[in-house]
């Protein structure tokens, strides 16, 4: 292996490192962001105001701190929240619910968005989970090209009948970022099966092809790692 290709295989290895580290924490930064613009902060400066009239009135305090109207927010945001939660849990919680969707899905704009805001909610918060029953490779974008994919379902009855074949629904990833792609219908004739976990599909994926199954276990079995002064030379 040359050293222009060592310091490349590093460099992938240490972005993707970062990019995985740092996604969550960005994401977890924008979803807090939002809730604090939206639902904290259009509350915290009446709530401030209402509990410093109280407190003055009632005791010897003559001024309260800045930060008491948006600390009061966050524990009202919770509170309202944990009782939604306990309600919701609830058989007439569950009753109400429902009957809000099927009002939701009636009115002319919101039944164009609440479906797909509600199946992504549910999806991203673990409620639904995409079931990878295989990995599979198909042709694709072209014929003599292959791709790796996740095969999730057996499609739609309809494109079966109108194709006159069965037909598997494959999810195509992305490189380097594995939770975006593509779903296409494949006869099931054209789909070959691997001999690959969900696992190793995704890490062979996320390192853009540079780190296989094979790689992976030579470069993490005890009696391949380099002792000091050894040189171990690997292909």
């Amino acid at each position: 292996m040359s050293e222009e290709h060592k310091h490349s295989l590093h460099f992938r290895r240490a972005f993707l490192t970062g990019f995985v580290a740092l996604f969550p924490l960005v994401l977890t930064f924008v979803v807090l962001t939002i809730v604090w613009k939206y639902l904290v902060a259009p509350v915290s400066k009446p709530l401030g105001d209402l509990i410093g009239f109280v407190l003055v009135s009632l005791t010897p305090l003559k001024q309260v701190p800045a930060w008491a109207g948006m600390a009061a927010a966050v524990v009202l945001l919770v509170a309202v929240l944990y009782a939604l939660g306990l309600a919701l849990t609830t058989f007439v919680g569950q009753r109400f619910l429902r009957e809000m969707e099927r009002w939701f899905v009636r009115m002319p704009v919101v039944r164009s968005i609440y479906p797909h805001a509600r199946r992504f909610s549910d999806f991203l918060f673990g409620k639904q989970k995409i079931q990878f029953r295989r990995v599979v490779m198909v042709e694709y974008p072209r014929k003599g090209v292959y791709a790796l994919g996740f095969a999730t379902s057996s499609g739609p009855d309809d494109a079966a009948r109108k194709a006159n074949k069965q037909m598997i629904a494959v999810f195509i990833p992305t490189s380097p970022a594995p939770f975006t792609g593509w779903t296409v219908l494949v006869p099931s004739e054209e789909v070959i099966d691997l001999d690959l976990t969900v696992d190793q599909a995704v890490m062979f994926i996320v390192s853009c092809g540079v780190l296989t199954p094979e790689r992976a276990q030579l470069e993490s079995a005890p009696e391949n790692l380099a002792l000091p002064g050894a040189d171990v030379r690997r292909p």
